[in-house]
């Protein structure tokens, strides 16, 4: 997600005479940073929460930050935040935290969350502000005796850039035109899966889906959209595969990795199912909002925020493999409401997730940070 919001948010940031480098692990996306000329910096940096690699990633943060000794630390990202708070406070230098999600959730054991909780109060005390994309986040860090009432807390909301989604009006036509380039013929329902390849984004609860759908003689077809990043937590591409070779799902699957032209297939959806455990900003289910698809997905932190239910969309309980298949086939089974669903959850997303508004909220925010 850093690869999609950050450069825009950074490029309105300099906009207003910032002087704005950035810092990630090697990558392409350092290169496109540098090229939209936002100076770039090699780190170590890791996703993962262990002990050595959290160390490391807060000792090669504080040596940049020693070298260049800037104003402000913007952080995004939840290791990231970890280790450009204590970077920060080891420098002595501002800092604000761009809080995309938590780790917990309502749905951890108690023991585990409230550690998380009691950790994330400690590390609140080590910023000046924190600017969550997620509302109920927000108001966790607001009603919370662990947080710090000397930080800021402010909801800055999330967005999508709509540009590749303006050309969607006549959806007929993207629809058969997107279907005849994965090489879609007939009329069978297409259902989609966007996401990186991991447990938590419900990619073995999508299996079951599949399995249920294809007992009741469902005509679907399944598209996974996405894959695993090396340092992700959870990975299980090859687990998903087994289990399809398991039960003779493989051919009702089309497995297509990564792509960067997502808003060129996702017309070609009928319902996108989404079984994450959890979000910080539902993007996918936006970005299949415009292009008029409606989503079933858990009744989640993130997700119940850009899915209206029954009007955008449909929600079912946390992990209610049963419940996900049988609306994901109600909504196969009634186009009516399928288009319903999907126009207006388009009218919802043209109103509520525009990045260039979030973009100025941050910026607003960074600003006053830096005036502060």
């Amino acid at each position: 997600m850093a690869a999609v919001l950050v450069p825009t948010w950074l490029i309105q940031l300099k906009q207003r005479g910032c002087d704005v480098h950035v810092c990630a692990a090697p990558s392409d996306f350092l290169g496109k940073l540098a090229s939209m000329g936002l100076p770039a910096h090699q780190i170590f940096a890791t996703r993962r929460y262990s002990v050595w690699g959290l160390f490391k990633y807060t000792w090669s943060v504080l040596k940049l930050l020693n070298a260049e000794r800037p104003r402000l630390v913007i952080s995004h990202g939840a290791a990231a935040g970890v280790a450009a708070r204590l970077a920060a406070f080891l420098a002595r230098r501002k800092c604000v935290v761009t809080n995309h999600g938590f780790i917990f959730d309502e749905n951890m054991n108690a023991a585990g969350r409230l550690t998380l909780l009691a950790t994330e109060g400690v590390l609140s005390r080590l910023c000046s502000a924190i600017m969550f994309v997620n509302r109920e986040d927000c108001a966790t860090a607001e009603s919370s005796r662990l947080f710090s009432r000397r930080t800021r807390y402010q909801y800055i909301g999330n967005g999508i850039t709509f540009a590749p989604y303006e050309d969607l009006s006549d959806v007929a036509r993207r629809r058969r035109a997107a279907r005849a380039r994965l090489g879609f013929t007939g009329e069978c329902a297409v259902v989609g899966f966007v996401g990186r390849l991991v447990r938590e984004k419900g990619l073995m609860e999508f299996v079951e889906v599949i399995r249920i759908l294809g007992e009741r003689n469902a005509n679907a077809h399944f598209l996974v959209i996405g894959e695993a990043h090396a340092g992700d937590r959870g990975i299980c591409r090859n687990q998903f595969l087994a289990r399809l070779d398991e039960q003779g799902l493989r051919p009702a699957v089309t497995m297509l990795g990564f792509r960067d032209d997502v808003p060129d297939i996702l017309p070609a959806l009928d319902v996108l199912c989404h079984p994450s455990y959890k979000e910080s900003f539902g993007r996918v289910i936006v970005e299949a909002a415009m292009c008029s698809v409606p989503a079933v997905a858990f009744d989640v932190r993130g997700c119940r925020d850009v899915i209206a239910h029954r009007r955008t969309g449909l929600l079912v309980p946390f992990r209610d493999v049963q419940s996900l298949a049988d609306m994901t086939a109600r909504l196969i089974c009634d186009p009516q409401a399928r288009g319903r669903m999907g126009i207006e959850a388009r009218r919802r997303a043209r109103q509520l997730y525009d990045e260039r508004a979030v973009a100025s909220v941050f910026c607003d925010a960074v600003v006053a940070a830096l005036e502060t």
